[in-house]
């Protein structure tokens, strides 16, 4: 066995073999948040902040496809508002101020409030009838003094029945009755399309008057720039710092927002998956800089298919081609 044939077994059995990965890896814990995500988050902590003040609490909901920055917002205040202890003159009783939950699917009372249960730590949480387990859930949610209930995958409602129907009706029902016995404030998280629930409800609407929807980066053009162009360029300035590159690709040039909106669509989350994978091929060929030709690889590789404008490879597409795309 030659040594060349040893070094591609040993790398095969130890996938983590390669040191570009964990580099980049390092990358997982950088936020670069684009002003639609600002806004969202700002705005979901001043409904925290009214509702613990209000008779009412303000309820907000939160939409956008997946990888627009719906779960980016949900860990921010998680990390903002974390469980503590404290000590009473007969107990310890655990505080849980936010936490998030699912709705399954297909979803009833029952199964929603087992999934509320057992993120507050319930020790028994599905044991009952739905009337029993919504009676301990608005006993814990005061115990705790929960100041917000992320409710994520709220579209799953839609799942099985839709806008209007008996089952959707009577859960949205439960909700509503769950706000006002603990005035705890409720942010709706979700696809687009969950936002009919809310507003086929006027009690709902008016209780979720507060909307924030994340859509895809627009790229705008060369002399007005889009939001696209100031993610890549706060996108860059954090992989060169923290991975010490030499250089990387420049996208003050319009021609390179234009590629990489064609290759993700403006998803931020798919652009920073472009982005690792172009660096991972640059550094794993021993070069500290991050050209156009490694994003070409990094695409032809299929990562970014499912969102892509065009299955032809953008990084070797005139520029006339992409502005055509763009237009459509």
């Amino acid at each position: 066995m030659t040594k060349n044939h040893m070094t591609l077994v040993q790398q095969m059995k130890n996938p983590i073999a390669n040191p570009a990965h964990a580099r980049i890896a390092t990358l997982d814990a950088v936020v670069v948040a684009h002003n639609a995500l600002k806004t969202a988050l700002e705005g979901i902590e001043q409904c925290i902040s009214w509702s613990a003040v209000s008779k009412e609490p303000r309820g907000a909901v939160l939409v956008g496809v997946g990888g627009t920055g719906k779960t980016t917002i949900c860990n921010t205040i998680l990390k903002k508002f974390p469980p503590h202890d404290i000590v009473e003159p007969h107990a310890m009783i655990r505080m849980v101020p936010a936490f998030f939950a699912s709705v399954p699917s297909p979803s009833t009372i029952k199964s929603l409030a087992t999934n509320l249960l057992e993120q507050l730590g319930d020790p028994s949480p599905n044991r009952g009838n739905a009337t029993s387990l919504t009676d301990r859930l608005c006993k814990l949610i005061k115990l705790c003094r929960t100041k917000i209930i992320i409710l994520d995958e709220f579209h799953h409602l839609l799942a099985e029945s839709s806008v209007g129907e008996a089952r959707t009706i009577k859960i949205c029902n439960w909700l509503k009755t769950l706000i006002n016995e603990t005035g705890v404030m409720v942010c709706l998280v979700g696809l687009p399309a969950c936002e009919a629930l809310v507003n086929h409800d006027s009690q709902m609407s008016r209780r979720f008057t507060h909307r924030f929807r994340l859509k895809e980066l627009s790229i705008g053009t060369s002399s007005a720039p889009g939001p696209l162009q100031g993610f890549l360029l706060a996108l860059s300035k954090e992989f060169v710092a923290r991975l010490n590159l030499d250089g990387f690709v420049d996208f003050k040039e319009h021609l390179h927002v234009l590629q990489m909106w064609a290759a993700t669509s403006g998803n931020p989350a798919f652009v920073s998956l472009l982005l690792k994978e172009a660096t991972s091929i640059a550094l794993s060929a021993g070069r500290n800089t991050m050209v156009v030709s490694d994003l070409d690889e990094a695409f032809s590789r299929g990562i970014t298919l499912s969102v892509a404008r065009t299955s032809t490879n953008p990084f070797t597409m005139s520029r006339q081609m992409l502005i055509s795309h763009a237009d459509k």
